[in-house]
């Protein structure tokens, strides 16, 4: 159920729009790559990964709710499995944090 993490361009290019939206900060990831022995190059991918990783966290899963009868048994097992662990539900679409109160 788990993704796995390649880093690839996609990385390099998540990065540079983040510095451009100055939602992270170049000096952060420079201060980073020092610590973590990665080369200092924003356009490296397993820099950029790394550090995307390190800011906001990393991906667990994509779940898919079955759409039958049991679609609130499954959510709420879901749901209580989310708040045990203390996990953060982004929504793939709008990339908005899911709140579970």
């Amino acid at each position: 159920m788990s993704l796995n993490v390649i880093p690839d361009q996609t990385d390099a290019e998540n990065l540079a729009i983040a510095f451009e939206e100055s939602e992270l900060e170049k000096e952060d990831f420079l201060i980073f790559c020092e610590a973590n022995d990665l080369a200092v190059n924003p356009e490296d991918f397993n820099s950029a990964c790394r550090f995307l990783e390190y800011s906001y966290g990393r991906r667990l899963a994509w779940l898919h709710i079955p759409e039958d009868k049991d679609v609130q048994e499954c959510l709420g097992r879901v749901v209580l499995w989310i708040r045990l662990k203390n996990l953060v539900v982004v929504d793939p679409d709008s990339l908005c944090c899911l709140v579970f109160a």
